[in-house]
């Protein structure tokens, strides 16, 4: 992906986000401009954006968690959980 296709993406994205309180975004290696649009896109929205994880799946324990705390609006106790 290249930015213009980001910005382009984001627009999309902009549309199917705005249903959302909140984005929870396993980024796992995710490309660095897949991963910015969909930031900037939640900023744009004023949503919360959770993210984490990386390469070689470490944090994928954490998903089933992660989901149960945001449906919770436990968004502190997220936070110290993905610091570990």
């Amino acid at each position: 992906m290249d930015l213009k296709r980001s910005q382009e993406l984001k627009e999309q994205l902009k549309t199917i986000l705005a249903q959302y309180d909140a984005v929870v975004y396993f980024k796992a290696g995710s490309n660095k401009l897949y991963y910015q649009c969909i930031e900037i896109a939640c900023q744009e929205l004023n949503l919360k954006f959770i993210s984490f994880g990386n390469r070689c799946m470490e944090g994928i324990g954490y998903v089933d968690k992660v989901l149960d705390l945001c449906e919770k609006q436990r968004f502190l106790e997220i936070s110290n959980l993905i610091k570990r």
